[in-house]
């Protein structure tokens, strides 16, 4: 679980390939290779994005309470 199956014993390497949880592991490691970067891209838009995000949504209330305009929607 913790390294892959090509580092394993011959006779552990066969056992590991009747486990599910090792080709689960196997495509997840696939996976993660491919796209970490692109996941660390969006964890940085995330951090700026929603606190912007909020920020705005809650000057717009706060606009709209004031000039008396969230009954038209």
């Amino acid at each position: 679980m913790f390294f892959p199956t090509d580092m394993l014993p011959g006779g552990l390497r066969q056992a590991a390939l009747v486990l599910p949880i090792t080709h689960a592991l196997e495509a997840l490691r696939a996976t993660l290779g491919d796209v970490a970067s692109h996941v660390a891209v969006l964890a940085m838009f995330a951090l700026v994005g929603l606190p912007l995000a909020m920020t705005l949504f809650a000057a717009a209330v706060g606009w709209g309470k004031r000039s008396g305009t969230l009954g038209h929607y």
